[in-house]
C-alpha cells in the first residue's frame, strides 16, 4: 500500500496519454519510496497540444506505445490511494480510457485525494486566484512556473500541499498570525508602478525598508510576483543580482532618481 501522486499530460482532441509520471510516497512518514515517468507515444501531437505541455511530435518517436508501459503504471497506481491536482475531472478519466482501448484491467484505487476541492475548502481564501490553478499555487509559494511535464508537476503539487500544510498550521499559532505582514492594497499606487514596470519592462526607484542599505533609494527591475501584492523577484542594480523584495516594505517608488534630504 502507499500513497501515490501523478500526473499526466495528453493531446488534445482526441485525449490521449503522451507522458505519465508519479512519486510513491510512504503513508506515514511521506517519504519517496518509488518515482517513474516516461513519454508515451501518440500521432495526435498538434500545435494545441505542444503550445500547452511543451512536448513534440519528434519528442514521442522512440517513446513506447502506452500498451507497453501499461504493466509499469498498473504496478505504480493499484491498490493505493492516489492524490494529484484535479485527478477527478482529468486525470483518472484518461487512466481508465487508456487501459480500456488495449483491453486491460485498469488498475484501482483504495482511496482518492484530489488536491483541487481539497485546497479550495481549506485554503482558497488565501490566494488571489480562487480556481486554484497547479500554477498560481506555484506563484504563490515562489516554486517558479507550472512545466506541465507530467513528474514536474507532481513533484509541484507536492510542495505545494507541504506549504499550504505549514500555512494552515502555523495559523494556528498567534505569533505567526500576528506578525504575518498583510498583502498591500491592489489598488495602490506602489502596486499599479510595480505592475506597470513589470508590463512595460522598465527600471524604477524605490527607498526600502531592509537591506543592507536601507531606505536610501535603489534602482531594480520589477520581474515577476513570487506571492502577488506581497512580494516580486527584481533585478537590483546595486547588488547587480535578482533578489526579493516585499511591497510593504517599499516605501516609496519612482521613475527617476532621487535622494533623501
Amino acid at each position: 500500500m502507499g500513497l501515490v501522486f501523478y500526473d499526466i499530460e495528453t493531446t488534445i482532441d482526441p485525449n490521449e496519454i503522451i507522458e505519465f509520471g508519479a512519486i510513491v510516497l510512504d503513508i506515514d512518514g511521506f517519504y519517496e519510496i518509488e518515482s517513474y515517468s516516461t513519454l508515451i507515444y501518440s500521432d495526435k501531437v498538434d500545435e494545441r497540444s505542444f503550445q500547452y505541455n511543451g512536448i513534440t511530435q519528434e519528442m514521442l518517436e522512440d517513446a513506447p506505445t502506452f500498451g507497453e508501459v501499461s504493466d509499469k503504471i498498473f504496478q505504480i497506481l493499484n491498490n493505493r490511494i492516489w492524490a494529484g491536482h484535479n485527478i477527478i475531472e482529468f486525470d483518472n478519466k484518461y487512466i481508465f480510457e487508456s487501459f480500456e482501448k488495449i483491453h486491460k484491467p485498469s488498475p484501482k484505487y483504495i482511496g482518492l485525494i484530489d488536491t483541487l476541492p481539497l485546497l479550495r475548502n481549506t485554503f482558497g481564501r488565501r490566494t488571489k486566484d480562487k480556481r486554484l490553478k497547479l500554477s498560481s499555487l506555484g506563484n504563490h509559494f515562489g516554486l517558479g512556473q507550472e512545466r506541465h511535464r507530467a513528474l514536474e508537476d507532481v513533484k509541484m503539487t507536492i510542495d505545494v500541499l507541504k506549504n499550504c500544510s505549514l500555512t494552515l498550521f502555523l495559523e494556528q499559532h498567534e505569533n505567526y498570525a500576528k506578525y504575518k505582514p498583510e498583502k498591500a492594497d491592489e489598488n495602490s499606487s506602489i502596486i499599479r508602478a510595480i505592475e506597470e514596470a513589470m508590463v512595460r519592462q522598465k527600471d524604477v526607484w524605490i527607498s526600502y525598508n531592509g537591506g543592507s542599505i536601507p531606505i536610501i533609494p535603489r534602482k531594480i527591475q520589477p520581474l515577476r510576483w513570487i506571492e502577488r501584492f506581497y512580494k516580486i523577484e527584481a533585478f537590483c542594480y546595486n547588488s547587480h543580482i535578482k533578489k526579493f523584495f516585499s511591497i510593504p516594505k517599499i516605501i516609496d517608488i519612482r521613475d527617476d532618481e532621487w535622494y533623501l534630504t
